[in-house]
């Protein structure tokens, strides 16, 4: 901030006539030089809210420069959305079905399902049931729960139904070998809550921080 340009005449110019102009200068005005604006920071981060009701807390997003630096002149808008889930956030690296690396998914699962491998080594894959979900998860895992928990597992994986009206993924009430190999992979999260259409807008154009999150449907 407050640089500015310094023009000069050299000493060695403008000697015809027997004149010399060097040696003059002058300054342009004062002048900001800024980074540019590298990426938004969240300095106060939103707080869990209930569907139709303002934020508690107010939300401060930052536009910082590469050197971590406050952008403070810049003009750029900043948009809000609501880019969700209808899920919870699994952890990082979790995988819903926990197998060692060693394990030959395709024979774990036609043991339970049924099914059988050809003498090519291709399988002929049926569907786990849920009575062979349970046991397959008590033999192989070693993993026993309540029959509620198991239900609530095993409806996590079940996304064969095909999409409902809000993009969900539904039930088909059984579980292929594709459901069963992404599980072992990756975490496969439960319909949560927040699951709908919602819009995200501010309450008061002169309180930024002021937002509601409100259901469509």
């Amino acid at each position: 901030q407050g640089v500015k340009l310094q023009f000069d005449i050299s000493e060695a110019c403008c000697t015809e006539f027997g004149n010399t102009l060097g040696g003059l200068q002058t300054h342009s005005v004062l002048f900001g030089v800024y980074q540019r604006v590298s990426k938004l920071v969240i300095s106060e981060p939103p707080m869990d809210v209930v569907a139709g009701q303002v934020f508690n807390k107010t939300i401060k997003v930052e536009l910082r420069d590469s050197v971590n630096s406050l952008c403070i002149f810049s003009t750029a808008t900043i948009e809000v959305a609501l880019v969700g889930s209808i899920s919870p956030i699994c952890p990082d690296l979790s995988k819903s079905l926990h197998f060692a690396a060693s394990q030959d998914l395709s024979e774990v699962f036609i043991r339970y399902s049924g099914g059988e491998k050809y003498s090519n080594g291709k399988y002929n894959y049926k569907f786990l049931d849920f009575d062979q979900f349970t046991a397959l998860l008590s033999t192989e895992l070693s993993a026993v729960g309540a029959e509620s928990s198991v239900a609530i597992l095993f409806k996590s994986l079940d996304v064969g139904g095909g999409l409902d009206s809000d993009n969900v993924p539904t039930s088909d009430h059984r579980i292929s070998f594709d459901e069963f190999f992404t599980a072992s992979k990756q975490c496969t999260c439960l319909q949560g809550y927040a699951s709908g259409t919602f819009d995200v807008e501010t309450m008061n154009p002169d309180t930024l921080g002021d937002v509601v999150v409100t259901p469509v449907k």
